[in-house]
């Protein structure tokens, strides 16, 4: 879709982020258009997003390490492991969105 930005699928989890899973870089397109491209979906649910600004790729990686220190130390907030997302906003902000089990 036009003016879609562009997104990192996390999904397939073999078990936690520990395992394997698949990412899909990308971005939104109709259904209708199929030719040479990969799918993945979002799993509607409930999401926590995170906002990241800073110097890619220094960033995103600092960015998921606080997010993975945040759900070791929040038991009350639990990963479903089915989807998370990364919607990239500009060359220097990003949202992370993690699949977390209703509260």
């Amino acid at each position: 879709k036009e003016n879609s930005p562009v997104i990192g699928l996390y999904s397939e989890y073999e078990s936690d982020h520990n395992g394997e899973y698949t990412l899909i870089v990308g971005a939104e397109v109709n259904e209708t258009e199929e030719d040479n491209f990969t799918f993945g979906k979002i799993v509607k649910g409930e999401y926590l997003s995170f906002n990241i600004k800073g110097d890619f790729p220094q960033a995103i990686i600092q960015g998921w390490t606080d997010i993975y220190r945040y759900f070791e130390n929040n038991k009350k907030v639990e990963r479903t492991f089915t989807s998370d997302f990364e919607e990239y906003l500009s060359e220097n902000e990003l949202n992370i969105n993690i699949a977390i089990k209703s509260r």
